[in-house]
């Protein structure tokens, strides 16, 4: 048998080539879907911002004339919280927050919470108790101040990049 004869008949894969390939796209399988599926779903917890941006233009607008922060949805010219909703939103509340007096200080600064609900039956992923996403504003002379509370309880994984 000549040279060329030998390597004519070997026209396909070895069955070990098979699963050796088989073996490295189930690694990358495994690897992905889950990034994959915490991207979406950050992506569905993120979309809902776009309610927040009229959200905070109510309350600059209402600080801007009153000079206060409002204390309540209605206060800042808003619709009751359940009718502030979304794909994957439940409802939208504006709070004060009670805070203390400060030492050597007359009171503390006002502020408010912007607490983002979110809809568990259509974000299955969210866990019980695990489903806000809280804004704060507050008054810091004559300007406020916005940051994403710590009173949030979305998972890390899930929250917006402003919420890390």
């Amino acid at each position: 048998m000549n040279y060329s004869a030998r390597y004519r008949r070997h026209n396909g894969f070895t069955l070990l080539e098979l699963i050796i390939v088989v073996f490295i796209i189930s690694l990358f399988t495994m690897v992905a879907l889950p990034s994959y599926k915490n991207y979406i779903i950050k992506t569905k917890v993120g979309g809902e911002l776009a309610h927040f941006s009229p959200i905070k233009a109510s309350i600059i607008l209402y600080y801007e004339i009153n000079g206060t922060l409002p204390t309540s949805n209605s206060q800042a010219g808003l619709p009751d919280k359940n009718k502030i909703t979304g794909d994957y939103l439940k409802n939208v509340e504006i709070k004060s927050v009670k805070k203390g007096k400060g030492k050597g200080k007359k009171s503390a600064s006002s502020s408010i919470e912007v607490k983002m609900t979110y809809d568990r039956n259509k974000l299955p992923e969210l866990k019980k108790g695990k489903d806000k996403l809280v804004f704060t504003a507050e008054q810091s002379g004559y300007s406020i101040l916005w940051s994403c509370n710590k009173s949030t309880t979305i998972d890390k994984a899930y929250r917006p990049s402003q919420c890390l």
